[in-house]
């Protein structure tokens, strides 16, 4: 973490995207997920315009992570592009950051939800392809687009990434970066799932903020709560960001534990106008509301995870690991302490 890796540049409004087709590339590789009908429109939008200047273009579009890796890197370490163009949402975001790392092409973010699924691609640790873009656009008719409620569980899991950054980062600006985006996330989730368009650019604008701060919080993956939580809870095939969002309260309750005094200073800004003395419980309440009021589960068993399967893999952690995977798993520790399983965390 030597330099800090952050956008060069960030545009945000309708006339974003002219920002894009102002830099005069003579070829560009864009890549996007084939599936969504809003990336598929603004793709061909993304793609029209290049055409319209000119500019030499491939497009490469698949909803399989690892495919969508391989095409990519294919194209880019033989063609060499002078630029490639992320259009979406999470695991296109990852694939382009870590083909821009390997084949040290620059790239151009345009989001429409979360930035990052922390997909793995060949084996790479996140933490270390993660590249920033030249550009990152946020575009509201792409944004505006998206559906909501899918948009409400990313930014849920991307406001534990900046809680774990604003409790943990060594640097000061880097915690700031994090405790700014948080409560952005925190004060926008809700209205955005209502249906402020305001709202819903606040929050995509601080999606991106909070996974900045985040991976550049740590060095490595295997450093991160958050990440260990998210990759361990995917080997039951579910996904790494949904895995957060289950486990943020969790998460919330283990930091307020482990580091009281910045936990209450997050606390503090997320809800200035409480008396400083009762705002962590109060922010660990509200984000059980959050949960609740998005129906989302409470726990990695109403992920439809099987409890023999947790039970076998759970065999091998540590106590200490047993004793929070069983928290974020059950949903209630104590009801875990009760049963027959006790065995795994005692």
């Amino acid at each position: 973490m030597n330099c800090l890796r952050f956008p060069h540049e960030l545009y945000c409004g309708a006339d974003s995207l002219d920002k894009v087709f102002g830099k005069d590339y003579s070829d560009v590789l864009i890549i996007s997920d084939s599936e969504p009908l809003t990336s598929y429109c603004f793709t061909q939008k993304i793609l029209s315009g290049f055409n319209s200047l000119m500019t030499g273009t491939k497009l490469i579009c698949s909803d399989e992570p690892d495919e969508l890796f391989k095409l990519a890197y294919s194209f880019a370490n033989t063609e060499m592009p002078e630029s490639i163009v992320a259009v979406g949402s999470g695991f296109v975001q990852d694939c382009v950051a870590a083909v821009s790392r390997i084949t040290e092409t620059p790239f151009v973010s345009v989001v429409s939800t979360a930035p990052t699924s922390l997909h793995e691609y060949n084996t790479l640790d996140v933490f270390l392809y993660k590249s920033s873009p030249d550009v990152c656009i946020i575009d509201p008719s792409f944004i505006t687009a998206a559906d909501s409620l899918k948009l409400a569980y990313d930014a849920l899991g991307m406001m534990t990434l900046a809680l774990e950054a604003s409790v943990c980062a060594g640097d000061r600006f880097i915690s700031f970066t994090a405790q700014k985006a948080f409560c952005e996330i925190y004060n926008n989730i809700m209205p955005s799932f209502r249906g402020e368009i305001s709202a819903r650019e606040n929050l995509v604008n601080a999606m991106y903020g909070a996974y900045s701060a985040y991976i550049n919080s740590f060095a490595y993956s295997w450093e991160s709560d958050a990440y260990r939580t998210a990759s361990f809870f995917s080997g039951f095939s579910v996904s790494r960001l949904s895995a957060l969002a289950v486990c943020i309260t969790y998460l919330s309750e283990h930091y307020n534990e482990v580091y009281p005094e910045k936990f209450r200073a997050l606390a503090a800004l997320a809800e200035p106008n409480e008396d400083i003395g009762s705002v962590s419980p109060l922010l660990l309440k509200n984000i059980r509301r959050i949960q609740a009021t998005l129906s989302f589960p409470s726990s990695i068993k109403n992920c439809s995870v099987s409890e023999s399967d947790f039970l076998v893999i759970s065999r091998s952690l540590s106590v200490e690991e047993k004793d929070f995977y069983c928290r974020c798993y059950y949903g209630n520790v104590n009801f875990v302490k009760r049963n027959k399983f006790s065995s795994l965390i005692d």
